[in-house]
């Protein structure tokens, strides 16, 4: 279980699969102005729920990625457990790797608070109370991504590989819809002359 190689490579495969779901994500809401007007002309409740469900997502794989080394002695697969392991094996990058986990903390709290109080089960008292949580930002995802990629390289390049660049993902799905529904909009507008 202390195979640093081993670990990295699962803990990069959960990263990848949590990237492709906010390119997913962006290529829908947030990076085709032409796509937003489709949705509004659309009008249907469909979209916001889809907007939810990705956020409820996305939270609960970023949460999970972050979690603790281990919950009820039972290690959990997360970046606390990789950094765990690379300190056990004395890596020369362990400060950097902390001073990044403590960089994801900060940002990751209202994603966490809205994992343990709405998404991930519904919490009694913040239901009651109608609690309002802090709002989860596109933004500070993308920093803690930002600081995840730079744990997982710092790690990478210290075993001998070499830097990966994440970012770069082509969403397929998601550009179907889009196509497909610019199109149905356009035919609709054009059959309603």
């Amino acid at each position: 279980m202390d195979d640093v190689n081993g670990i990295l490579k699962k803990v990069q495969n959960k990263y990848i699969e949590i990237l492709y779901y906010v390119s997913e994500y962006k290529i829908i809401f947030v990076d085709d102005k032409e796509m937003e007007n489709v949705i509004e002309q659309i009008d249907s409740r469909f979209f916001y729920d889809l907007y939810w469900l990705y956020w409820n997502f996305i939270t609960i794989r970023i949460c999970a990625i972050m979690e603790r080394k281990e919950t009820m002695s039972k290690k959990n697969l997360s970046i606390p457990l990789l950094i765990s392991i690379a300190e056990n094996k004395k890596l020369n990058c362990l400060k950097n790797l902390i001073i990044k986990k403590d960089n994801i903390e900060k940002k990751l709290k209202p994603f966490k608070d809205a994992r343990n109080k709405a998404f991930g089960h519904y919490d009694l008292k913040s239901n009651i109370e109608k609690s309002v949580f802090e709002r989860l930002e596109l933004d500070n995802l993308k920093i803690i991504c930002s600081e995840i990629e730079d744990i997982l390289n710092l790690i990478e390049l210290e075993l001998g590989g070499t830097q990966t660049l994440y970012g770069a993902r082509i969403s397929h799905g998601a550009l179907k819809v889009n196509k497909v529904l610019k199109l149905g909009i356009k035919k609709r507008n054009e059959l309603k002359k």
